[in-house]
């Protein structure tokens, strides 16, 4: 595989939001299903990690989670995104040479501007402007600024309501 064949491609997992139900609350049911980028998270990985990356587990639950804002219990599916991206059947074709090269395409890729809304109140939204290579990148640096943003007066506890970051139209990256 040639490593220009990964640019402006993203691996997308697949975030199976679940909960738990039962007499005991000892089974899990699915109450949503979202999917997410997580090109960056996953091509800064060490390739031996990535080589032990499996779907239904903590190898992959932890993008998940680092992706979506849910306490409850979940499972990921990423393997096949992570396969497809590549073009191998197994992630143990994986060579660190293509490694590399994809995660220097992913870096060569120029920045974007995307704008995000937090949500504090049904009343109180502050939107940000936020430089980034992906949606997945964006929507991760908003998380980031939302939780060190002052709010000015009244309680500090807020909730960001799943941004979805969209391109500014008309910029296609960011001047330095």
């Amino acid at each position: 595989m040639k490593a220009d064949n990964t640019t402006m491609r993203t691996i997308n997992g697949t975030f199976h939001k679940q909960r738990w139900v039962g007499h005991n609350e000892d089974q899990c049911e699915e109450i949503e299903e979202i999917k997410f980028d997580a090109t960056e998270a996953i091509l800064r990985m060490n390739l031996e990690s990535l080589h032990g990356l499996q779907d239904h587990d903590e190898t992959s639950d932890r993008f998940g989670r680092d992706h979506v804002d849910h306490s409850g219990p979940c499972e990921v599916e990423i393997v096949d995104e992570v396969q497809e991206f590549f073009g191998v059947e197994s992630l143990k074709d994986i060579t660190q040479e293509v490694f590399d090269a994809a995660l220097k395409d992913y870096l060569a890729q120029p920045y974007q501007w995307f704008v995000g809304d937090v949500t504090r109140t049904a009343t109180e939204t502050k939107t940000l402007g936020i430089k980034a290579r992906s949606a997945g990148e964006a929507r991760r640096k908003l998380s980031e600024l939302a939780g060190d943003m002052e709010w000015g007066t009244g309680e500090a506890d807020y909730e960001i309501d799943q941004p979805i970051a969209t391109p500014l139209q008309g910029i296609h990256h960011a001047r330095e």
